[in-house]
């Protein structure tokens, strides 16, 4: 080999080394990142300020689209038309967002999905429903958390809480007062 052709594959292998470290490493951050954002560090007292809902609903259309693959897609209701021996050429059903619709409130005696008519050939691909809760605590600091069902309906106003959170502020955890007494008795 000349010295050439040797200079061009080593830096050619140290920049795919170097690209391979740093998706390693974007992985490694985003791994800590994310377990950062849900371990409890710290506890704050606050008391119930108001109660909230959200739901969604997200609106689209199938397409089908043409790919072509070295390997088989089998079949399935979401390919068709699949031909060839060494490549394949097939459609693959994709589904495309082409909307979304929202209904928001306050009112703890029932939620409502928002209203909505389908076009032709749309479908709804998810509804979401989300029960969230405000909080003030005694240093007048504000926060809000999303809770299950159950929890935020059995929470009074002013009801007294003890918050988790995380090292970024994130609410990992809402005990209400009254289950901590239960659990020391």
């Amino acid at each position: 080999m000349d010295n050439g052709t040797t200079i061009g594959s080593t830096i050619g292998t140290v920049l795919l080394l170097g690209m391979i470290g740093l998706c390693f490493g974007g992985l490694i951050v985003m791994g800590v990142v994310g377990a950062l954002s849900a371990v409890p560090v710290r506890h704050v007292r606050a008391q119930v300020s108001g109660f909230r809902w959200r739901t969604k609903v997200v609106i689209g259309t199938p397409v089908w689209e043409h790919m072509t693959s070295d390997f088989n897609p089998g079949g399935g209701e979401e390919i068709r038309n699949v031909s060839g021996s060494y490549f394949y050429q097939y459609e693959r059903r994709r589904w495309h967002k082409v909307r979304s619709a929202a209904a928001r409130g306050e009112d703890r005696d029932g939620w409502t999905m928002p209203g909505y008519t389908l076009g032709p050939d749309e479908e709804v691909k998810r509804q979401s429903l989300k029960y969230l809760v405000a909080f003030g605590s005694p240093r007048g600091k504000r926060y809000t958390a999303g809770v299950k069902e159950d929890l935020w309906r059995s929470l009074d106003m002013a009801a007294s809480c003890r918050l988790s959170l995380s090292v970024i502020g994130r609410i990992t955890k809402v005990v209400p007062e009254r289950s901590l007494e239960e659990q020391r008795s």
